[in-house]
């Protein structure tokens, strides 16, 4: 072998190597993201049903518009979890109809990839979608209706009617 080979063969090995790495430094940040949307997807599911749960326990109560405080949600998260475990911008909004029909409102800063992180059970289901232009919208839906005042663009957000 020709000692002029030498340094081209030795070119090829580290480029080889430095696109191995380069493949595995992608891997890895997709990894992570994913790790991320899904862990912020499950701290949305869990505030969710924390405020669903407050709302069906106090049906009977008289009905007010308004939010409700974290502090009123906590004794409703499962055991071993606590406000730290809610999502960034956790907020609701819970508006009064007709009949005692409350529509509430939950949304929280969505995370890029959180709404398809959700899992398969709740791929395609009408209540999740995201907020634009005080409008929500989900996959199934499309533009599903106005958002109350407050409820900030981007966000991901879940709309669920509770009622006799």
């Amino acid at each position: 072998m020709s000692f002029g080979l030498l340094p081209i063969l030795l070119l090829v090995a580290f480029l080889g190597i430095g696109a191995l790495f380069a493949e595995q430094a992608h891997v890895t940040s997709v990894s992570v993201a994913k790790t991320y949307a899904s862990t912020a997807a499950a701290s949305f599911l869990l505030y969710r049903n924390a405020v669903l749960a407050y709302l069906e326990a106090n049906r009977g109560a008289p009905a007010a518009s308004g939010s409700l405080a974290s502090s009123a949600v906590v004794p409703f998260l499962p055991a071993g979890t606590n406000a730290t475990n809610f999502p960034a911008g956790a907020g609701n909004a819970i508006v009064v109809g007709a009949g005692m029909i409350r529509t509430a409102y939950i949304f929280a800063t969505a995370v890029p990839g959180e709404l398809g992180a959700l899992g398969p059970a709740f791929q395609g289901n009408a209540s999740f979608g995201m907020v634009a232009n005080g409008q929500w919208s989900s996959s199934s839906l499309g533009i599903a209706g106005a958002v109350p005042t407050g409820v900030p663009n981007g966000d991901i957000i879940s709309v669920v009617q509770v009622g006799d």
